[in-house]
């Protein structure tokens, strides 16, 4: 059975040059080299620069972005504003039917691009962690997950 070990994160962390770089990149190089992966797939937009996740390819290891191309059919954008007297108190809309179709996107595109990989690390946006390793193990994966968060206000030294 292919495994697939998956690490919910927030998308910043992923990318090149950002404050936490340093941890993150040495964080997948433990999991690739413990796990011995083979490929690296990654929920990623090519606007946000470049991801950590790809910087690690060499002959042993691949990288492929899994995510949704920039079309309006996986836009994700809107807010809800939950109180019209304060414009501000806003939050960002979590549409369902877009969210799902995105993710059994993802899904294709693992499950062709595990096709002739045994070991694979998928890097996905924490909101999509729970139910992508639903989608994954119905396919018939053997699945492993964890989340990558590093919050400020609640890390000790």
């Amino acid at each position: 059975m292919k495994q697939i070990l998956i690490i919910g994160t927030a998308h910043e962390f992923q990318t090149v040059d950002n404050p936490r770089e340093k941890e993150f990149g040495e964080m997948l190089r433990s999991v690739v080299n413990n796990y011995k992966i083979q490929i690296i797939l990654e929920e990623w937009n090519d606007n946000r620069g470049t991801a950590i996740g790809s910087t690690l390819t060499n002959a042993l290891l691949q990288w492929r972005n899994v995510g949704t191309p920039s079309t309006p059919e996986y836009d994700t954008s809107g807010y809800i504003n939950f109180d019209p007297l304060r414009p501000a108190l806003t939050l960002p809309e979590y549409r369902f039917a877009i969210q799902e179709k995105r993710e059994q996107f993802m899904v294709q595109r693992i499950e062709e691009c595990m096709a002739e990989q045994e070991r694979g690390l998928f890097i996905v946006g924490m909101n999509h962690l729970h139910s992508v390793m639903a989608k994954l193990q119905s396919v018939g994966f053997e699945v492993a997950a964890g989340n990558w968060l590093r919050i400020p206000d609640t890390e000790t030294t």
